[in-house]
């Protein structure tokens, strides 16, 4: 069984590297799961994740996901991390995830935070996913 949030970041990673949009404004081999400060600009990080057992079914199947995506520009201000933001958005609205092992629920952007580096060079963004996933019976 795959973990859920894996399950996630593997559908979120599928969806964005696809979208020609997105795209041209982020290579596809930009988006990935690292644990350290990004080297590749522009670049979008999905790793950091949370998983909670719903107590919605007594199977105990049913499990909220949280999956930040970290968007990293080399640019002091940031109006092109808002417009790589904007993308992924648009990139995941609406958007059917095919999950290992997981049925979606529900899947939803559900924040976006930006900011500049404390030095000034790079500007960030996070955007919190949200889905409600159901596992699959073994």
């Amino acid at each position: 069984m795959t973990e859920a949030s894996l399950a996630l970041q593997e559908a979120i990673r599928a969806v964005l590297i696809a979208n020609l949009p997105l795209a041209a404004m982020v290579a596809p081999e930009a988006i990935f799961d690292r644990s350290q400060r990004p080297e590749i600009f522009p670049c979008i990080i999905i790793g950091d994740g949370q998983t909670v057992l719903e107590d919605t079914a007594y199977d105990r199947r049913v499990i909220r996901v949280f999956s930040d995506l970290h968007v990293w520009t080399n640019e002091g201000d940031l109006s092109s991390v808002k417009i790589i933001a904007g993308a992924v958005q648009e990139a995941l609205r609406g958007v059917v995830l095919t999950l290992q092992d997981h049925s979606v629920v529900d899947f939803k952007i559900a924040s976006t935070r930006f900011g500049a580096d404390p030095g000034g060079q790079h500007a960030h963004a996070v955007i919190g996913a949200e889905a409600l996933l159901q596992e699959s019976a073994q």
